[in-house]
């Protein structure tokens, strides 16, 4: 127990497979102070088992894990019950194998099934949703729902002789803890895997956290056993921002004492959204309008009100001594950052000392209420020693935390690494590698932890992967750990996230700042990124604008469009079917046609897990895979996009052989066209994408087409095809059209174009 806070590992903690004996022996050889399991019953054998949604013959029992954790005197059990009815067996099980003072219910737990009132009132977190139906729905449309459900809950813990209530952390603020507190109740706040919360909650003296962060929640609160905390107030300043106010930043500056261990700023603005017509509908309606242009709104049907309720977006960022340390672009009102020397929160980068002059960025994406009050409070901290032990445990924790910040040296072992385990394809043969360029974690606000992101993209069949949170860099380093293990290539990146439009910057060595850049400013950007070697590509530009998707829309005033390396014409999931690829798709017509090579590419724009359909961007390269491979391939037009069957082409001019993006004569062109079953792995149908026809377009037109006869989507099997063309000066692309999930002569795929040359 850390300071009067209990630490449980949930079930699946740090990797480990969900309700198994694997995931229990590693809970027990961690310092924490609780594991948890859920727990159903097998209505075919009658025996108690683990399982969330259900349980089958293979799952593993609840006795097993009894019997491992008798061998472990100081560890907990929480039993988060899935079913109704099964309080007396698991006591009755628990009593059996000695460890009844060491079990916890959770879930659809009765009280009032357990006669001992000292266990109801001590070993009982009393789920707050299952006591008060429609909670989370109900405090989406009105949040200050919550305080009258904490009274609710109250009364009911009352009756039932129950002290502790278990509730969702995204619940759980300084008012709403109040609100237990008054009425002498503790509070259980499950899953925090966000280490600037579960830091928070630490230090508010809850009685429980539930986290699948054992390691780094236990490293978090590690050095807290042996220090107490002089926290002091250094900076504070208050706000009111109006519509006017939006697409600008606040700066503050303010200067960290010496002997200062930790920084703690909190930052909170409210209200969060708005859904009044007064303030919303003329700027929604004009947002609508702009997306749809000169297209047909039935193909893409939305109401003002769908919209609703738009929200402000105020973020954060952070420098000392003029070095830029992160962002926290995230939608919450209510943010607690922490910095140390050993741990920032997610988005930022551990400073070397604390002391220093600071600066604090609050950045006004969109403020669409008439008031809105924010406010900032900085406050330093130092510890006082407890323990003579103090200083060698911080200096080998400080240590340790060292050996993980992966300078340069590490990323090019890493890298090595993967270029001697990586499988080789045929030398000199042409390989189409799956490379997925768009994704966010918890570093901005993305659902996913970077090591959940990396495994999601090794499933689903990628071979390389770009992480491009929001204005930071903060999670490469577990991008380029995580990845090594899952034999995937590790591309360094970040999102230009601005007022303006957003940026993917990948490769970068070094960092340029996008704070501050105006739309005229753009051409000096992209070129500060190209001196320090890195590419840019422009993301979803056609995308609904401000203030639906703030900032989403390219209005950047780019004057030399050779410097742009991509453009992401397809975005997120079922492009082919939305208005904003047509207009992504007639701007990069555009710049092809004003003689710009500019490669064309897909975006996840990875959030969270979903089951729709994306299109996936291949690499094609001659060499194994590596980060530099990718850029040479996108530099270079050696990129094949497809939503399923993927379409690549080889070109013969004048005797010689060409790849898409490579430059040609005019005169006689043969394009030999191949379709193949993509290999990605799908959680939807494949089969409601099929192909049935392939066209070339020149300049923009159509000017030829074969049809496909018949298609089933075999593995194995390979369709192929040749155009010879007369080609002139311009560009030539291909592309697979075919049904896509109903919807006839739909682009499904398609190729970067070949350029062509005078004679």
């Amino acid at each position: 127990m850390i300071r009067n806070v209990e630490l449980t590992a949930h079930s699946g903690a740090d990797g480990t497979p969900d309700n198994t004996l694997a995931f229990v022996r590693y809970a027990l050889t961690t310092e924490a102070d609780a594991l948890e399991v859920d727990v159903r019953k097998n209505t075919e054998t009658g025996e108690l088992q683990l399982g969330h949604d259900a349980v089958h013959t293979d799952a593993q029992s609840l006795r097993e894990a009894f019997g491992l954790l008798k061998m472990h005197p100081s560890m907990k059990i929480n039993c988060d019950l899935k079913e109704s009815g099964l309080e007396k067996e698991v006591l009755k099980l628990a009593a059996e194998l000695g460890i009844r003072d060491r079990l916890i219910f959770s879930g659809t737990v009765d009280p009032f099934a357990i006669e001992d009132a000292d266990f109801r009132r001590e070993q009982i977190y009393w789920n707050i949703e299952e006591q008060i139906p429609g909670l989370y729905e109900r405090c989406r449309e009105d949040f200050d729902y919550r305080l009258i459900a904490a009274e609710m809950m109250c009364d009911k813990m009352d009756a039932a002789g129950v002290d502790t209530v278990n509730c969702y952390y995204g619940l759980v603020d300084g008012e709403f803890m109040k609100a237990f507190l008054r009425r002498g109740k503790r509070i259980s706040v499950w899953t925090v895997n966000d280490m600037e919360k579960l830091t928070w909650f630490f230090n508010q003296r809850v009685r429980n956290i539930t986290t699948r962060r054992v390691h780094n929640g236990l490293r978090n609160c590690k050095i807290a056993r042996r220090w107490e905390i002089e926290k002091k107030s250094i900076f504070r300043q208050e706000f009111w921002w109006a519509p006017v106010d939006s697409a600008t930043d606040v700066r503050m500056e303010f200067q960290v004492p010496a002997n200062t261990d930790a920084l703690e700023v909190h930052f909170h603005y409210t209200p969060g959204q708005e859904s009044l017509d007064e303030y919303c509908k003329a700027p929604v309606e004009a947002a609508i309008k702009t997306y749809y242009g000169d297209a047909d709104p039935a193909r893409e049907p939305m109401t003002v009100q769908q919209q609703y309720p738009i929200k402000n977006l105020v973020t954060v960022s952070a420098s000392r001594n003029g070095e830029y340390v992160g962002n926290a672009h995230r939608w919450d009102t209510d943010q607690t950052l922490l910095f140390t020397t050993y741990f920032a929160s997610p988005g930022f980068s551990a400073p070397e000392s604390m002391e220093g002059d600071w600066e604090i960025q609050l950045h006004l994406h969109c403020i669409i209420s008439p008031k809105c009050r924010g406010i900032v409070e900085v406050f330093a901290q130092s510890y006082t020693d407890k323990d003579e032990n103090f200083y060698l445990d911080v200096h080998q924790i400080q240590t340790e935390e060292g050996k993980e910040q992966l300078i340069e040296a590490e990323k090019v072992f890493y890298r090595e690494k993967l270029s001697r385990d990586h499988a080789s394809i045929a030398e000199g043969a042409m390989h189409w590698y799956p490379v997925e360029l768009h994704t966010h974690t918890q570093h901005s606000d993305g659902d996913y932890v970077v090591p959940s992101m990396v495994k999601r993209s090794k499933e689903l069949g990628f071979s390389g992967l770009a992480l491009t949170d929001h204005n930071t860099k903060a999670g490469l380093p577990e991008l380029l750990r995580e990845t090594a293990k899952f034999n995937l290539v590790p591309i360094e990146g970040l999102e230009w996230t601005t007022y303006f439009g957003h940026m993917l910057v990948l490769g970068e060595k070094g960092y340029t700042d996008w704070r501050g850049v105006k739309p005229a400013d753009i051409d000096e950007a992209i070129a500060s990124v190209h001196r320090n070697k890195g590419i840019v590509g422009i993301a979803h530009p056609k995308s609904i604008a401000d203030p639906i998707k703030t900032g989403y829309r390219w209005i950047f005033r780019v004057e030399d469009w050779s410097q742009v390396d991509f453009l992401e014409v397809w975005s997120r999931h079922d492009a082919p079917l939305k208005i904003q690829t047509d207009g992504a798709f007639a701007m990069w017509d555009h710049l092809l046609n004003e003689g710009y090579h500019i490669t064309g590419t897909s975006g996840r724009d990875m959030h969270k897990l979903d089951y729709n359909a994306y299109g996936h961007t291949y690499v094609g390269s001659r060499e194994k895979l590596s980060e530099e491979a990718v850029f040479h391939a996108i530099r270079h037009g050696r990129i094949c996009v497809a939503m399923g069957p993927l379409l690549t082409v080889e070109g013969f001019a004048g005797g010689l052989a060409a790849e898409c993006g490579d430059t040609v004569p005019a005169g006689e062109l043969e394009i030999r066209w191949n379709v193949t079953c993509d290999k990605m792995r799908h959680d939807y149908k494949r089969d409601q994408i099929i192909p049935k026809r392939v066209r070339l377009i020149r300049n923009g037109s159509e000017i030829a087409s074969e049809e496909i006869l018949s298609w089933d989507c075999d593995p194995e099997k390979i369709l192929k095809g040749v155009f010879t063309v007369q080609a002139e000066k311009g560009w030539i692309r291909a592309e697979l059209m075919g049904d896509y999930f109903g919807h006839s002569d739909t682009r499904i795929a398609f190729t970067n174009p070949f350029f062509i040359t005078e004679a």
